[in-house]
């Protein structure tokens, strides 16, 4: 399915245009706009798979946050494997958001959050929490390996235990 492409090089596009394991160096709109990704992007835009906060006049040149990535990648889920079931606000487990593509996420185990009970949507994503999340969908979704094996990464040092499976199994997968 032409979703499944979108997603995983859109979150390449994620990953590879930042220089560190926190999102620190923003996605500026010309690099997407000349880009390779750029065909998928639109397909994605396309099938409604990009959640409003980040299209249309979204500013491209800022950091992603944890609730703007949850929205996108329950999205595809929820595009790839409808859900029939919406939860209501009052069913989140966070502290912090009763958004409800975060709390479906968190029902469908793609997203967790902190031992605090919150989620901290607003704050940046980092690629292990994209790693982590995408993982957590594509598991849910296809038939993805799991391995730990990072030692492809000169940087693998640097990896969280946490997302050590999520990081190996999405780079096996290609």
């Amino acid at each position: 399915m032409k979703f499944k492409s979108s997603l995983a090089k859109f979150i390449l596009i994620s990953m590879v245009l930042t220089s560190s394991y926190q999102i620190s160096n923003p996605i500026f709109a010309e690099a997407i706009a000349d880009s390779w990704a750029k065909p998928s992007v639109t397909a994605m835009e396309k099938a409604n798979l990009i959640p409003g906060a980040l299209k249309d006049d979204a500013d491209l040149t800022k950091n992603v946050s944890r609730e703007e990535f949850a929205e996108l990648i329950t999205t595809y889920y929820n595009a790839v494997e409808k859900q029939t079931s919406i939860p209501s606000p009052s069913e989140s487990k966070f502290t912090d958001t009763k958004n409800l593509l975060i709390v479906m996420a968190n029902k469908l185990g793609i997203v967790g959050g902190y031992p605090d009970g919150s989620f901290k949507p607003y704050n940046n994503i980092t690629r292990q929490e994209i790693a982590v999340m995408a993982n957590q969908a594509e598991k849910q979704l296809t038939n993805i390996g799991q391995t730990k094996n990072v030692d492809k990464f000169s940087d693998k040092a640097k990896i969280a235990d946490w997302a050590k499976e999520s990081v190996g199994s999405l780079s096996n997968a290609g």
